[in-house]
């Protein structure tokens, strides 16, 4: 229960520090649902990405995918790529490659 009131605070907080430093919190503690969370919620997506994909969090990484626009980092779009291919979505692997 209280690690469930520690991750709202972070969601509900505009304060992205925090919510990176509660994932780290997390991540440590190999709780990476709460941890991808709040590195998306940070602005880290990298991490959240790495962190979904440490913790198999399959569906949570697809939503992430789905929330990616062009602007974001090539690195992080690439990383979406090698994840899709190796579950063979290949077609989700493609349109990650296209804005890489």
């Amino acid at each position: 229960e209280l690690y469930g009131d520690a991750v709202s605070i972070a969601l509900q907080s505009s304060d992205k520090p925090l919510a990176i430093e509660c994932a780290r919190y997390f991540e440590e503690r190999s709780m990476f649902d709460r941890a991808a969370q709040l590195y998306e919620r940070g602005g880290d997506l990298q991490r959240a990405i790495d962190v979904c994909i440490k913790g198999g969090l399959f569906d949570q990484l697809h939503q992430i995918s789905e929330s990616l626009d062009s602007a974001a980092d090539p690195d992080t779009f690439i990383a979406m790529a090698e994840h899709f291919i190796n579950s063979k979505h290949f077609a989700k692997a493609a349109s990650m490659l296209v804005f890489a």
